[in-house]
C-alpha cells in the first residue's frame, strides 16, 4: 500500500516522528482515507500570489486597490472567456491529457469481472477493487480527482462504455464555457456625480494635538519621591471613596493603582482606606 510506504520510509529518516504520526488523525491529511471527494490539489500560497497579483497597488487608498482589483478580474475574465471558446474537446485540456494518460497505463493491467459494474484489476503486487455504478476504485483516486483512473480505465473499456461518461461534469469544456459566458460590467467615471449637495461634505481631519511643555525628562524619580506621590493619589482617592463609588469614577484608576492593588469594586471604603495607610507605612521606612 502507498500509504505504508511512504510512512515507513518517513520513519526509517525520523524514528521520532513515528509516534507523532500515528497519534494524528490519518483521515485529516491523508488521501487514502478520505471518505469524500476534498480536493485534489492543495496550495498553501494563495496570500502570497494574491498579494504578488495587486503588487503594483498594495499601498494606495482602499478605493483605489478595490477598483483596480475589479479591472484585472475583469481582464482575466475576458482572456479565460477567449480561451475556452477555441477549446473544442470534451474535456479541458488538462483533464483530457491526464485521461489519455491513465488509459495508456491501463491497458496493460488485467482484470477479472464479477458483474457488469463491478471489477477486480491486478496492478503488479496490488489488487483493486472498482464499483462502476458508485464510481470507487480502492486507489481512491476516481473518488479524489473526479477522474477515471487507470484501473477505472480498464473496467470501463470491459464494460465497453466511454471513459467521458465518468467524468464530472465540472471538467466538461461545456461547463466552463457557461461560467465564463457572462461579462463583469464596466464602472465609468462619466456615469457618476460630479458633485454632491451642499452640506453633505464631511471633511475628516486628524485629531489635535498639543504639544508636551518643557523638555524631556532626564532625572530618575527617587524612591521617596515615587511613594510621595503614590500617597497622594492614594488619599485622593481615598477622600472621593467617601461620598462618591469608585466605580463611579473609572477615570481615576490609573497604572499606579493597578500596580498597588487599587482594584475598588462597589466603593468598599474599608479596603480603600486600608490601601492608604498601608502606603503610609511604607514611607516612614524610608529616608529623607
Amino acid at each position: 500500500m502507498e500509504f505504508e510506504r511512504h510512512f515507513h520510509d518517513i520513519v526509517s529518516k525520523m524514528p521520532l516522528a513515528r509516534d507523532w504520526i500515528l497519534s494524528t488523525q490519518s483521515t485529516q491529511w491523508a488521501n487514502v482515507f478520505f471518505q469524500d471527494c476534498r480536493w485534489g490539489v492543495m496550495d498553501n500560497n494563495l496570500a502570497e500570489s494574491f498579494n504578488r497579483w495587486i503588487l503594483a497597488t498594495r499601498f494606495v487608498p482602499i478605493t483605489s486597490l478595490v477598483d483596480h482589483i475589479r479591472s484585472q478580474i475583469m481582464d482575466m475574465h475576458h482572456q479565460k472567456h477567449e480561451q475556452r471558446a477555441k477549446w473544442h474537446n470534451y474535456l479541458y485540456p488538462r483533464q483530457q491529457r491526464r485521461l489519455q494518460k491513465n488509459h495508456r497505463e491501463g491497458r496493460t493491467l488485467s482484470l477479472h469481472v464479477a458483474s457488469r459494474t463491478k471489477y477486480e484489476v491486478l496492478d503488479g503486487e496490488e489488487r483493486h477493487a472498482i464499483d462502476l455504478s458508485n464510481r470507487i476504485c480502492t486507489c481512491k483516486q476516481l473518488q479524489l480527482k473526479m477522474i477515471p483512473c487507470k484501473h477505472a480505465c480498464t473496467s470501463i473499456e470491459e464494460k465497453d462504455d466511454t471513459l467521458h461518461s465518468y467524468c464530472d461534469e465540472f471538467f466538461i469544456v461545456k461547463m466552463h464555457q457557461l461560467a465564463y459566458r457572462e461579462i463583469i460590467n464596466l464602472v465609468p467615471t462619466i456615469e457618476m456625480p460630479s458633485a454632491v449637495f451642499p452640506g453633505q461634505v464631511i471633511n475628516i481631519v486628524p485629531p489635535m494635538t498639543a504639544p508636551r511643555t518643557g523638555g524631556p525628562r532626564t532625572r530618575r524619580y527617587t524612591e521617596l519621591e515615587r511613594s510621595l506621590s503614590e500617597i497622594e493619589h492614594a488619599r485622593a482617592i481615598f477622600e472621593l471613596t467617601v461620598t462618591q463609588p469608585i466605580l463611579d469614577m473609572p477615570e481615576l484608576l490609573c497604572k499606579a493603582c493597578i500596580d498597588y492593588e487599587y482594584e475598588i469594586s462597589g466603593g468598599e471604603y474599608e479596603r480603600t482606606r486600608q490601601v492608604y495607610e498601608r502606603l503610609l507605612d511604607r514611607i516612614k521606612h524610608l529616608k529623607v
